[in-house]
């Protein structure tokens, strides 16, 4: 009976409820729609809708809690809600967030989503001014992409991004003639 609860869930939409109430529907049609249909961009759909609205970072926590178990769904809630406390200039927390993930992404073996995390997280400390923290997780990075065997594609973006940070870090660091090997 999925069709007739994803039809109940939806019903709700028509009385605009308030925001958390909203916020909520999508994440419980997300859930149901991931988890007991293979219509997985309709669930993504209403999973991102979910974390526009103000009141989607406890749900979106919960989510992390619950996905545990599918890598791929934890990884991109992670990366959410990193992204939301960063539109909301709260750079520690999403610094933190991102800090999970590359440890979680690490733990179940995915050397790329690792890599992406540990850059995003080069990124924000990049832009706190952070610069003795970015540079052994630049490092960390360097040797990740080097030895990653995936993908050429995904490598040579991983590598770009990476070069990109190694190029802004010795940039703000006053080292403009490291830059040149870089660029």
């Amino acid at each position: 009976k999925i069709r007739l609860c994803v039809h109940c869930l939806q019903a709700v939409f028509p009385f605009k409820p308030p925001q958390r109430i909203e916020a909520r529907t999508h994440l419980q049609l997300g859930s149901v729609l991931y988890h007991h249909t293979k219509n997985s961009e309709q669930a993504r759909s209403h999973l991102e809708k979910a974390n526009s609205v103000d009141a989607a970072k406890p749900l979106l926590r919960k989510a992390i809690q619950i996905s545990q178990q599918t890598p791929y769904w934890h990884c991109r809630l992670l990366f959410q809600l990193a992204q939301l406390h960063t539109l909301e200039k709260d750079l520690v927390s999403a610094c933190d967030l991102l800090g999970v993930g590359a440890e979680y992404a690490r733990v179940v073996g995915s050397e790329y989503t690792r890599a992406l995390f540990l850059l995003s997280k080069g990124m924000l400390l990049l832009m706190e001014r952070k610069l003795q923290e970015v540079h052994p997780l630049l490092t960390l990075c360097g040797q990740i992409v080097e030895n990653w065997q995936g993908n050429p594609i995904q490598k040579e973006s991983l590598r770009v991004f990476f070069l990109v940070l190694q190029v802004t870090h010795y940039l703000d660091a006053g080292q403009v003639k490291s830059v040149k090997p870089c660029l």
